[in-house]
């Protein structure tokens, strides 16, 4: 049996070992919404446009509403090789949402740290006195927190929605 035959054979995936040289199924398949940096084009598989925040008309007056969000992926940066881990790494946040009409567009986002807790605000904008078509436009967009990570527990709050993540320390073996 060849090694390659062997690294994708129920053994090392009942032991999940990098025995001979092969790595874990979770180090080769993590999926690229979960990876740190990853960016598809402007256009992904489910629809959904890259989105960027700009500034706004100034000659128009809007209404201002918390972005909707449908799924979230918190992705954290890996430590660099020798790093000491109290310096912590970078997180970003990748937000996909669906706006509701052809009008709706990111508007501006505000962060707060308070220790292991990072506040966020997300809100996009509507012109008023403009017709919009009614038309659902998927999106995606991502954006720094601010400052660095070390290894520990956190909770990112964004327009009232929790979720929790995990930057873990380096091990001997990454």
């Amino acid at each position: 049996m060849s090694r390659a035959a062997w690294c994708g054979g129920w053994i090392a995936l009942i032991l999940g070992a990098s025995v001979l040289g092969c790595r874990s199924p979770e180090a080769v398949t993590v999926p690229p919404d979960e990876r740190f940096g990853h960016r598809p084009d402007a256009m992904d598989a489910e629809g959904r446009r890259v989105l960027t925040r700009e500034p706004p008309a100034a000659d128009l007056a809007y209404f201002y509403y918390p972005v909707y969000i449908d799924s979230l992926h918190i992705r954290v940066a890996p430590f660099e090789e020798g790093q000491p881990p109290e310096d912590g790494v970078a997180v970003e946040v990748l937000v996909k949402g669906l706006f509701s009409n052809g009008c709706l567009e990111l508007h501006d986002l505000a962060q707060q740290r308070y220790g292991p807790l990072i506040d966020v605000t997300l809100r996009m904008r509507q012109p008023r006195q403009r017709l919009c078509t009614a038309v659902m436009r998927p999106y995606r967009h991502y954006f720094m927190l601010d400052g660095t990570y070390p290894p520990g527990a956190y909770t990112l709050q964004i327009n009232d929605a929790i979720f929790p993540f995990e930057v873990r320390a380096p091990t001997a073996e990454e």
